[in-house]
């Protein structure tokens, strides 16, 4: 069975969803998915930008400033724009990753947490 990345994304939030730090602080960027050209024109005015991460945790620990999260599906593919995020996001104090299954996201998730998160996802 093939999985969506949006049908992902939505058990990521529900396995999470009682968690008292997690269910509180992750929250979803839509930046992705197609839209007319009018509608595009007026996000993009509004401040959106291609590549940023499908989720972000806005809570520090010893080390990052926060967590940013790329949801992917299995063989779905990591733009330029979205590495690129990923990179700079790194660069300025962040942890970022790429994810491609609900428990690799929460695994990320809870050792960011508990502060033995190590950077997974290189380039691939």
């Amino acid at each position: 069975m093939v999985q969506h990345e949006s049908s992902l994304q939505i058990q990521i939030i529900r396995s999470i969803s009682s968690h008292p730090i997690l269910s509180q602080y992750v929250f979803h960027i839509p930046n992705g998915g197609y839209r007319n050209y009018r509608e595009a024109k007026k996000l993009k005015s509004m401040g959106v930008k291609k590549g940023v991460s499908d989720l972000f945790l806005p809570y520090p620990n010893i080390l990052y400033h926060g967590l940013w999260q790329e949801v992917k599906a299995h063989k779905g593919h990591i733009s330029e724009e979205q590495k690129e995020w990923i990179f700079k996001m790194r660069k300025v104090g962040y942890a970022a990753e790429a994810v491609r299954n609900l428990e690799e996201s929460v695994n990320i998730f809870l050792s960011y947490l508990d502060n033995t998160y190590s950077p997974v996802w290189k380039n691939s």
